[in-house]
């Protein structure tokens, strides 16, 4: 696995290099640690950083090299990710609300939208990953096969605790039938055929042989307040959800629910493509 770090000198990079190291113990390539530079007289203090980066991983006997690239941040990072052929990239996120954040999207969140990979965006206490939450929305039914085989499913694969996640709305988006309750859980949707409960037993399907343990969930409400929520209570480690390639008013609500998820959660968010 290629892995690709890019750090900033600030907290939240700290962070992410952190992660970085217990995942670079499960791959044989060399990661790279990245820092984005706006004009040349900042590489004195570029290389002070990366050195210091780099010996955090020679501490733990690991050999990364390192990069500087001159330009806009979230170009040369993306630049950088698809020049290199990454599998994965690690990015670090302050934990702020902001309301021009949220109307924006944070520098994560469109890095996520457009890298070319999968992107982990830490954020919280660093710990191992072994619970795993896995937000499947239905309208890309092929998130858990893209997890699991994906840079992260592939390293983490037999050591995870899995919860697949659907959220409903309590105005339901199929037509199911009349004595379908709307608080309806998983184990019913799946024993009604019901639309939601095809797509997660699809999902226990593709996941079981590859994780210690998977289970099914449904939650009902909002999609991202059910998710924050869902995370939280569950004390995941790592939050699975999928980058959006639609286009048009879909396009526009799943990368307002992907930002807002980015923006607000309080642990790591692996964005899958």
């Amino acid at each position: 696995m290629r892995l690709l770090i890019a750090i900033g000198g600030s907290a939240h990079s700290t962070a992410a290099l952190q992660m970085s190291v217990q995942l670079a113990y499960l791959t044989k390539e060399k990661p790279t640690i990245l820092t984005v530079i706006h004009e040349e007289k900042d590489r004195p203090r570029a290389e002070k950083l990366l050195a210091e980066a780099n010996a955090l991983f020679q501490s733990e006997g690991i050999e990364a090299q390192t990069r500087i690239r001159v330009g806009q941040v979230d170009l040369e990072i993306l630049h950088e990710a698809l020049d290199g052929g990454y599998d994965l990239l690690v990015i670090g996120e302050r934990q702020v609300h902001r309301l021009i954040t949220r109307l924006r999207g944070s520098v994560s969140a469109r890095l996520a939208r457009q890298a070319p990979c999968s992107t982990l965006i830490v954020k919280g206490p660093v710990r191992p990953c072994r619970r795993v939450l896995l937000c499947d929305s239905g309208v890309e039914p092929a998130l858990s096969e893209r997890f699991v085989s994906g840079p992260l499913g592939r390293l983490l694969a037999g050591e995870i605790d899995l919860t697949v996640l659907h959220v409903m709305s309590q105005i339901p988006a199929t037509t199911l039938v009349d004595t379908t309750p709307l608080e309806a859980d998983a184990e019913t949707l799946m024993e009604l055929g019901a639309p939601e409960g095809e797509w997660l037993e699809q999902a226990i399907a593709r996941l079981q042989p590859r994780c210690a343990r998977v289970r099914a969930k449904v939650r009902h409400g909002l999609v991202v307040d059910e998710i924050l929520t869902e995370a939280r209570e569950g004390d995941y480690d790592l939050v699975v959800i999928g980058a959006h390639r639609e286009h048009g008013w879909q396009r526009f609500l799943l990368d307002d629910i992907a930002n807002d998820i980015i923006t607000q959660i309080d642990r790591p968010v692996l964005v899958v493509p």
